[in-house]
C-alpha cells in the first residue's frame, strides 16, 4: 500500500466512566493488527450520540475504553482469508425524513425553536414542544391554545382522530419519554424503543395492559444489511439529506456535554485526525 500505518493512533480515551467524566485525548494508543477474518479501517469521521454519553457517565456499560460506535473511514488493512477486493473499500440516516418520504404522517416530540425548524422543515406535519407548548405548531403555521393549557397527549389525540399514533419511535433516553410513549399509542399500535435510559429502567406498562391494548414493544439498535442498504441508496438519491454538524475531534468533551443538556438537533459529527 502507498499509505504507511503508524503504530500507534489518537484516541478519545476513558479510564473510568462516571457522572462529569471527561474525556483525554491520546496518541499511544497501539494500532491493532487483524485477526484472521478481520480488517483494519482507518477511520475518517465518526458519529457522537446520546448513547455515548450514557456510557461516558456509567449509566450504560462500555465494552473498551474508547469512545464511539459511528465510524466511518475506509479499510487499510486485511487480516488472513478477507477478500483483497475489500482494501480500501469505504465503510461505514433521518428518522423524519424517511418516515415523510414513506408517506407517514410525523408528529415529532421535542423542544426548542431549532429543532423545530428543523423537523418541519425535514417533513414532519407537526412539532409539539413538551417544555413550553400551549402553542401547537400545525403544518408550520401556529395555532393558539393559550385559553387551555395544551397537554402532549391531548395534541397527539386531536391530531390523529381521537385514537393515537401507530408508531411510537422513542428515540430519547429518559424514563419520561417512554413513559409519555404508552399514552400516545393507539390500541394495536407499536412502541420501538431505541433511545437508552438509565440502566434497569423498567417499561411503564404491565403485561395486562399490553394484552389489553394489544401492543407492540419491540427495541431497535442497527437495522439488518437489506434495510441499511435502502437508506444509503436514499441517501445518495437526496432523499434523505442528514442535518450534521462537524466539529474537531479535540472538541469531544464540549460537544458531549452539550448532548448532555440536549442542545444539540440533528447528527453530531466528529473528524478524526489524519
Amino acid at each position: 500500500m502507498a499509505t504507511s500505518i503508524p503504530n500507534t493512533q489518537t484516541a478519545a480515551w476513558l479510564e473510568t466512566p462516571q457522572p462529569g467524566a471527561r474525556f483525554q485525548i491520546r496518541s499511544d494508543i497501539d494500532v491493532p493488527i487483524p485477526r484472521d477474518g478481520e480488517v483494519l479501517i482507518k477511520l475518517d469521521y465518526t458519529g457522537f450520540c446520546h448513547s455515548d454519553v450514557h456510557s461516558a457517565y456509567g449509566e450504560t456499560p462500555m465494552s473498551t475504553d474508547i469512545a464511539g460506535h459511528e465510524g466511518v473511514g475506509h479499510v487499510v488493512k486485511l487480516g488472513g482469508s478477507v477478500p483483497e477486493e475489500l482494501l480500501k473499500a469505504k465503510v461505514g440516516v433521518s428518522g423524519v425524513q424517511i418516515a415523510a418520504k414513506r408517506g407517514y404522517k410525523v408528529i415529532a416530540i421535542d423542544s426548542g425553536e431549532s429543532k423545530r425548524e428543523m423537523c418541519l422543515k425535514l417533513g414532519a406535519t407537526a412539532f409539539l414542544d413538551f417544555k413550553t407548548d400551549p402553542v401547537g405548531t400545525i403544518f408550520g403555521q401556529f395555532v393558539d391554545f393559550a385559553k387551555h393549557e395544551l397537554q402532549v397527549e391531548d395534541e397527539v389525540k386531536r391530531l390523529t382522530n381521537g385514537f393515537g399514533a401507530h408508531a411510537i419511535i422513542v428515540t430519547a433516553g429518559s424514563d419520561a419519554a417512554y413513559d409519555q410513549a404508552f399514552k400516545l399509542a393507539r390500541n394495536y399500535g407499536t412502541v420501538v424503543c431505541i433511545g437508552l435510559p438509565r440502566s434497569g429502567a423498567p417499561l411503564p406498562i404491565s403485561p395486562f395492559w399490553m394484552a389489553v391494548r394489544s401492543l407492540t414493544v419491540v427495541g431497535s439498535s442497527v437495522g439488518t444489511d437489506a434495510e441499511m442498504e435502502e437508506l444509503l441508496d436514499m441517501a445518495v438519491k437526496g432523499d434523505v439529506l442528514p442535518e450534521i454538524s462537524v466539529h474537531d475531534f479535540s472538541e469531544i468533551n464540549d460537544v458531549m456535554e452539550k448532548l448532555a443538556r440536549f442542545e444539540i438537533g440533528g447528527r453530531v459529527v466528529l473528524k478524526i485526525p489524519q
